[in-house]
Parts: C-alpha cells; sequence; structure tokens
C-alpha cells in the first residue's frame, strides 16, 4: 500500500514558497518582524526546517520577498482609491493617502516589513524594488496633478511629495505601533480609525494647499 501524503510532501511545486509567506504573516502578526526566521516559518507551516531554502537564502531574502508582495497590495488598494475618487486632484490625493492609512491599519505584518531599516539600501535589498518605487511613483503623479491643476505653487514638488508622504506614513505608523493603535487598552485619541484617516488626510491638503476646506 501506498503511503499517504504528509503536509511535509504534499505541496505542489510553488505552493511552498506562498505558504512560507503566509505563515511568516502570521508569525509577524502575532509577535513582531523580530518573532520571525526561516526556522519559525518551517515550523508554522509545518514542513522541515531545510525547505524554506529551496525559496529563500536567507531571512533578509525573506523579508524583501514580504515586502514586495505588500507593496504589490498597496498599489492595487492605491489605484482602486483613486479611481474610485472623484477626477478633482485634490480628491484623489487624499484618497492615496487614505488607502495608505487603510492598508497599515488591514495589513499590518506587511506595514512592519515593507520599511525596516535593513531593507533600505539598494545592495542590501535581495528582492524586487520596483513595486516600491511604483508607490512611491503614484504619491508623486498625485502632487504633480495637484500643482498642474494650479493648486499648489509651481516648482520644486520635492517638501510636497514629502509632506504627503510623511503625514499617510506617520499616522500609519502612530496607528500600527504608537499611541494611536487601537489595540491598545487606552490609545491616546479616541477616534475610529477610519474616521481619523479622513479627518487627517483632509487636514493634511488644508495645509498642503494654505486654504481651509469644510
Amino acid at each position: 500500500m501506498a503511503a499517504v501524503p504528509t503536509k511535509k510532501d504534499s505541496y505542489h511545486h510553488g505552493d511552498l514558497r506562498e505558504t512560507l509567506m503566509q505563515a511568516s504573516l502570521e508569525l509577524i502578526d502575532e509577535g513582531g518582524v523580530q518573532a520571525l526566521s526561516l526556522r519559525k516559518a518551517a515550523r508554522k507551516a509545518g514542513v522541515s526546517s531545510g525547505a524554506p531554502y529551496h525559496h529563500f537564502d536567507s531571512r533578509q531574502e525573506l523579508l524583501a520577498a514580504l515586502a514586495t508582495q505588500g507593496f504589490r497590495l498597496l498599489g492595487e488598494l492605491m489605484d482602486e482609491a483613486t479611481e474610485a475618487a472623484a477626477a478633482e486632484p485634490i480628491a484623489q490625493l487624499e484618497a492615496c493617502g487614505r488607502s495608505y492609512v487603510r492598508f497599515a491599519r488591514e495589513h499590518t505584518a506587511y506595514f512592519r516589513v515593507m520599511f525596516r531599516p535593513e531593507l533600505a539600501a539598494p545592495e542590501s535589498y535581495p528582492g524586487d524594488r520596483k513595486p516600491g518605487e511604483a508607490v512611491f511613483e503614484r504619491l508623486v503623479g498625485r502632487v504633480l496633478a495637484i500643482q498642474e491643476a494650479g493648486h499648489a505653487p509651481p516648482g520644486d514638488p520635492e517638501a510636497m511629495i514629502l509632506l504627503a508622504w510623511s503625514v499617510a506614513h506617520g499616522l500609519s505608523s502612530l496607528m500600527v505601533d504608537g499611541p494611536l493603535c487601537v489595540a491598545t487598552e487606552e490609545p491616546m485619541v479616541e477616534m475610529d480609525p477610519e474616521v481619523m484617516g479622513e479627518t487627517v488626510m483632509r487636514v493634511f491638503s488644508a495645509v498642503l494647499l494654505g486654504q481651509s476646506r469644510p
């Protein structure tokens, strides 16, 4: 009688990589990025400790793969949000920012990985950087559209781009691991995350454009 396949040898080619990545996300959700190792991911996935090395040479390569996947997902959500928003450039920038905050809140494990210091330098990032660069280009495009529509001062948009990114990322970080985290017993500000994201992005537009908006 043939042996019944176990979980360790029942994966089709290519499935194991995705399974390991999902197990890694669960580990990060449970204990933060520091809880992740190739051995722990293998144990979580129910495979041998050597199995991850068929797909990832190191923990850093696994982190880079997760970051790449996270940036792809964030880009898709940003596209969906801007397409659903009004055609007016300010509304699209606000929608872009809200989708960024919502992504961090709903896909916290990805968010915690995507901006890791050890993945910041190109020479130390063993993955595809294009999805991350594409996300940044989406933000740049929204700011440039505001300039072209005459809603913001002409000239070098670098400061406005940095401000837009800082607002969206700063609020996201405060919600994920900071004093605005809704998972804490006593968050510093009692406000529904969805309402908070909406409010902050509208205030941001007012500051960026130097005008008050209802």
